[in-house]
This record gives structure tokens, C-alpha cells and sequence, in this order.
């Protein structure tokens, strides 16, 4: 959950200055404007569009890699993401975790290749084709 109070003031004269919002769901609204005197909004969604994805027992990203049986988490590779806990969630399998991100924290990285398995991949961009 988002705590605002610790600097509540700054939050509330932040929002009466803004005239449109982009927030990600309905309860970051709610928590911004905890009485729903909300302003003019519209959700934006961070996630895929599956719809042009063909899902085979073959692709060209496994093809490529030779990577079979894997996770794969998409996103700038830091701690408040907590890839770190996926990385020692999945080091007692035989499931590879692909990471795809930009790197903003190269001891984190490191950090999650040493407590995961030997099977962790890091990619800092991958095509669209992959």
C-alpha cells in the first residue's frame, strides 16, 4: 500500500495543483483523494497486449537462447521490484528466470545471480520479435 502520511500537506497541494491525473487504478485515486472529490482521470494500465502473441512449444527468443522452462519478468531490475526474492524462489528448480530491464543497480543484479540458481538470464532489451 502507498503511505502518504508521512508528508500528507505535500500530497494534498500537489494534487489541487494538478488538473488531470494518470494514476494506475482506482485505489491510487482513492488514496489521493480519500473523500472522492476526485478531478478529471483516466487509468492507465501498465501490462501487454497479448493479442498479436502466437503462443507455440516453439518461439524464436527459445530458439535463440536455447532457454526452456523459464520465468520471465520484464522491467527495470532494482529492489523495489524485488526480483531478488524471485531469483531465491526459483534457485531449488529447474526453472530458468529471464530478466529484461535496465539495470540501475549493477550490485543487484549481481546480488540475484549469486543467491538464484546458475540458470538466471539478464537482458537489457529485447525486440519486439522475441
Amino acid at each position: 500500500d502507498l503511505d502518504l502520511s508521512y508528508n500528507k500537506s505535500f500530497y494534498n497541494e500537489l494534487a489541487k495543483a494538478c488538473d488531470y491525473f494518470i494514476p494506475q487504478s482506482q485505489k491510487e485515486m482513492d488514496l489521493l483523494f480519500p473523500n472522492g472529490d476526485y478531478k478529471e482521470f483516466e487509468r492507465v494500465f501498465n501490462g501487454c497486449d497479448f493479442s498479436d502473441v502466437y503462443l507455440t512449444k516453439s518461439s524464436i527468443f527459445t530458439d535463440t537462447y536455447q532457454i526452456k522452462d523459464y520465468i520471465i519478468c520484464v522491467g527495470r531490475l532494482q529492489p523495489n521490484k524485488n526480483q531478488l526474492f524471485l531469483a531465491y524462489a526459483l534457485r531449488e528448480t529447474e526453472i530458468s528466470l529471464v530478466l529484461i530491464g535496465r539495470e540501475f543497480y549493477p550490485d543487484y543484479l549481481k546480488l540475484c545471480q549469486e543467491l538464484g540458481n546458475s540458470q538466471i538470464y539478464y537482458f537489457e532489451y529485447l525486440s519486439s520479435e522475441m
